[in-house]
């Protein structure tokens, strides 16, 4: 590949901001929209134009318009970039594997609506994870959670206190 062909390759943020200027058919718009300045906008969409020796949008006018290639483009950009950013969530979901040791502070009779098997389920949706569970009194349910030594605290009738988010299923 020629030296000059690399220093000017699309990559997939230069798409992005084309999309951009396209969809708001204005540079200024365009750049607000991916967080950079209109004289950047402007310097991506003229790259691209010259990687691919063809005007993309026609700037005599207002609003800015595509031109025919400019519509192609943005039509397979935006498909390229929604592809790209797909596959970006995939391989990050991936790596967001749940691990650790999850405390969890119960009163003794909640083993009674079945937490056995909600965590069998847990656990084997999240084999990284482990769960160390310790039966309490109510009262010392909500003070393994409010002084940190549990992450989650199950008691039969939940009461709302400060610092503390309750759930009631």
């Amino acid at each position: 590949m020629k030296a000059s062909a690399r220093r000017h390759a699309i990559n997939i943020e230069t798409m992005k901001v084309f999309c951009h200027v396209a969809r708001e058919q204005s540079f200024s718009r365009g750049a607000m929209a991916s967080g950079i300045t209109q004289s950047a906008a402007t310097q991506c969409v003229r790259r691209i134009e010259e990687h691919l020796r063809t005007q993309l949008i026609d700037r005599c006018k207002r609003p800015l318009i595509s031109t025919r290639a400019g519509q192609l483009c943005y039509r397979e950009f935006c498909r390229i970039v929604e592809i790209h950013d797909a596959l970006v969530d995939q391989l990050q979901a991936e790596h967001r594997e749940i691990g650790g040791t999850i405390d969890v502070a119960a009163i003794y009779s909640v083993e009674l609506h079945g937490l056995g098997a909600c965590m069998q389920q847990f656990l084997r949706s999240y084999p990284q994870a482990k769960v160390q569970l310790e039966y309490r009194r109510p009262d010392e349910v909500y003070d393994a959670v409010e002084t940190g030594r549990a992450h989650l605290g199950l008691v039969s009738y939940p009461q709302a206190r400060p610092g503390l988010t309750v759930a009631d299923n």
